[in-house]
């Protein structure tokens, strides 16, 4: 339905709007409607992930099934907006590549320049959904990590101090040459446009800073062991998985970036750390990384100490454990090495 988002842009010349996105299965072409699940968000890797709509959103929209959903980013491709304000607002990045980044970036910089990224639930596109991309992904150059070097471009342009955190997922494109960005800059100070934490406190204030408001963070590293905390790859973003340890990327790596957040909870961007309750036979329980939630574990921590679980009074524990294993809680033992951890990072404390 073309007519409310037509309507819409006419109201509202800044608005960048977008349909709600039904799946179509690449089986069978089986068309699955449905409403407006949530809000566009992101990862600090600069990939897009889709949250909760936030309950101030909630509150604001009187009449859900036709109200807009403010949304502090989008999925891309299929969005609407003001030709004459779409070209005003920088239109897409001609140094950006084939696909990936784009989205934020056009995110990042309608809201920080003064527009707004909206999803309207009476208009919907069907999409379907493959598993892979069904077109060559080789940028110029033969660069095979354009979603990479498109999104450093956007981290440079629009993140200010922040893109600190993209570079830690992202380590090997720090020094990478991605092209002039003069041009992109240029837009940013001809429209005055606001800062990157105006855009965080502003448009997502719930989004996890990780080095902010916290009292430790970094590299979760045993005393006796060069073990650190890691998520062996295992996938966050699909679930509850098994957290483990793996030898120390001391020039840092993203599976082993962790934080001790004010409320004491153990925990990485979205995932905190929790105890699995189920004994195994050994007496030890294993350790969890779920989505984080206010009522979640929370643990107690000393430099150089351990790190206690405070409802079960058990402590992380790597003895007997090697690179690449599952990790442990067992009875807290002040003397045993194995439970002693750091942060190799910041503390706060």
């Amino acid at each position: 339905m073309l007519e409310p988002i037509l309507q819409r842009i006419k109201d509202e010349r800044t608005a960048v709007v977008c349909p709600v996105i039904d799946s179509i299965s690449d089986s069978n072409i089986q068309y699955m409607g449905g409403g407006v699940g949530g809000v566009g968000t992101f990862w600090w890797s600069l990939h897009y992930k889709m949250d909760g709509m936030p309950q101030s959103e909630k509150i604001r929209r009187k009449n859900p099934e036709i109200d807009y959903v403010r949304s502090p980013t989008m999925a891309g491709g299929l969005f609407a907006a003001n030709r004459e304000y779409f070209f005003e607002v920088g239109a897409y990045d001609p140094g950006m590549d084939i696909w990936g980044g784009e989205n934020l970036e056009i995110s990042f910089r309608v809201w920080m320049c003064g527009g707004s990224i909206e999803i309207l639930p009476c208009s919907h596109v069907g999409h379907i959904f493959r598993a892979g991309h069904p077109y060559n992904m080789t940028g110029r150059g033969g660069n095979l990590d354009v979603h990479g070097t498109n999104s450093k471009r956007l981290a440079e342009v629009w993140m200010d101090e922040y893109k600190r955190l993209f570079y830690v997922h992202r380590m090997g494109l720090k020094d990478m040459d991605v092209g002039d960005l003069t041009e992109r800059k240029e837009i940013r100070k001809r429209l005055n446009c606001k800062s990157f934490k105006w855009f965080l406190e502003n448009v997502i204030p719930d989004k996890f800073i990780p080095d902010e408001n916290v009292k430790a963070y970094g590299l979760v590293r045993n005393n006796g062991e060069t073990l650190c905390l890691d998520t062996l790859q295992r996938l966050e973003n699909k679930g509850t998985v098994i957290l483990g340890v793996f030898s120390c990327q001391l020039g840092g790596s993203s599976s082993q970036m962790f934080s001790w957040s004010n409320d004491d909870q153990l925990r990485r961007e979205t995932t905190c750390v929790d105890i699995d309750p189920r004994p195994q036979p050994n007496g030890k329980h294993k350790v969890l990384l779920r989505e984080c939630s206010s009522n979640l574990s929370k643990f107690s921590h000393k430099p150089y100490g351990t790190l206690r679980h405070e409802s079960s009074s058990l402590c992380l524990d790597v003895t007997d454990v090697n690179s690449g294993d599952d990790l442990f809680f067992a009875p807290c033992d002040e003397t045993k090495i194995g439970q002693k951890w750091r942060f190799y990072g910041k503390y706060f404390i």
